[in-house]
């Protein structure tokens, strides 16, 4: 190799190593953002200039070729560097766009336990969280510090739900074997119905579970196996929600909403809404309904009249959509690898607030008494934010 080419080389070699810092950035600011694909094209040009000047700058004599002149040279290298710099910068910016597209990056302060096992679902009630999974349900004390409280239904497998019934802390699960019930921290669990149950609520006094396509009905004081008082949809039930405040059950069967509400040990329905797919999950909070579409986003519906829940809004922000927990007029959705979504449902429209991606893997979401909880994929983990951060 001749002089010339040596010095070329070692100045390439400079240009590049200056740009990695640029390149290696890990949170880029999200708004007035250079675009990198001009940034490289320049950076690109300029290494090409470098090397050229360094090409013909010693004593050699310039080598023999189709393109050895000074005008090819020059015009190759700059034109080269340049485009191989847009296509770096180019990369750089699609990554970006994917990382942000969810609007201002966010990042709360979170409080966070390490999860065993599989865990897929979980639910808050009073001072304790509890989530569910393969590896049966783990116990945590939701004080200043999540604390583990123990372990139960160990021996359930494929938990596909959970809630705790208020006041007395009792697990209500559902599973591919069926649907039980557990003291919150010591003494045996009941198996309450059998067959595959893949939605469970509870409220004061009772509980209420799906098998297939029919919602059935038993007392908190239930310690016995068998087919309980309820009603057939028809369809089979997906997700149930139990809000308190107007005593209504919503339950989601197929592609369609219905609204229950309690009639002795049974239930009665208020009314019905086609949805067009199959929610996943639903909350409620006031006169507002959010139901997680999984591919089909965010569903919002205002249920101040329990017996025509009427739609508002459709959001599609998400790649899809796990789970949903309404705060007021925030919504926190559990978008899997993207992380937490958070909206401002304040108005007829759906405003995205902002995205937490360093939240993990979200799958699952719960809310209660100022706090979000989360689990967390990526490493396993039951994490806690304030709802208001």
């Amino acid at each position: 190799m001749t002089a010339s080419r040596r010095r070329a080389a070692v100045l390439v070699a400079a240009a590049l190593t200056a740009l990695q810092p640029l390149a290696a950035q890990r949170r880029p600011v999200a708004e007035h953002r250079t675009p990198r694909k001009v940034l490289f094209t320049l950076a690109g040009a300029a290494i090409g200039t470098i090397a050229s000047a360094a090409y013909f700058g010693g004593n050699d004599d310039p080598p023999p070729g189709l393109c050895s002149a000074s005008s090819c040279v020059i015009t190759m290298s700059v034109g080269g560097g340049a485009f191989l710099g847009y296509l770096i910068g180019r990369e750089f910016d699609q990554l970006h766009e994917l990382r942000y597209r969810g609007g201002t990056p966010l990042d709360p302060p979170s409080v966070s336990v390490p999860l065993s096992g599989e865990p897929s679902v979980l639910a808050v009630r009073d001072s304790l969280v509890v989530v569910g999974g393969l590896g049966g349900v783990q116990v945590f004390a939701s004080g200043v510090s999540l604390r583990a409280a123990g372990k139960r239904a160990t021996g359930v497998r494929g938990i596909e739900t959970i809630d705790l019934a208020p006041g007395v802390g009792a697990i209500v699960l559902g599973s591919s074997s069926g649907a039980y019930l557990y003291p919150p921290r010591t003494g045996p669990g009941t198996l309450l119905r059998e067959g595959a149950s893949a939605a469970a609520v509870a409220t004061v006094g009772r509980i209420y579970f799906a098998t297939h396509d029919r919602i059935e009905s038993a007392p908190l004081s239930a310690d016995t196996v068998r087919s309980w008082p309820g009603i057939t949809v028809g369809r089979k039930v997906t997700a149930l929600h139990f809000d308190e405040p107007s005593q209504v059950l919503y339950a989601v069967a197929d592609s369609t909403l219905y609204a229950f509400k309690p009639a002795a040990d049974s239930l009665e329905k208020l009314g019905e809404v086609a949805i067009g797919a199959t929610a996943r999950h639903v909350d409620v909070d006031g006169h507002l309904l959010a139901m997680a579409m999984g591919e089909g986003g965010v569903r919002l519906y205002d249920v101040s009249t329990p017996g025509g829940p009427r739609p508002i809004t459709n959001w599609n922000g998400a790649r899809f959509a796990y789970d949903v927990s309404l705060v007021g007029t925030r919504l926190y959705v559990a978008a899997g690898v993207e992380g937490v979504y958070v909206l401002d449902v304040s108005g007829t429209e759906i405003a995205t607030l902002g995205l937490a991606r360093e939240l993990g893997f979200a799958t699952a979401l719960a809310s209660r008494d100022g706090f979000t909880y989360l689990l967390d994929r990526s490493v396993n983990a039951l994490r806690r934010i304030h709802s208001d951060f």
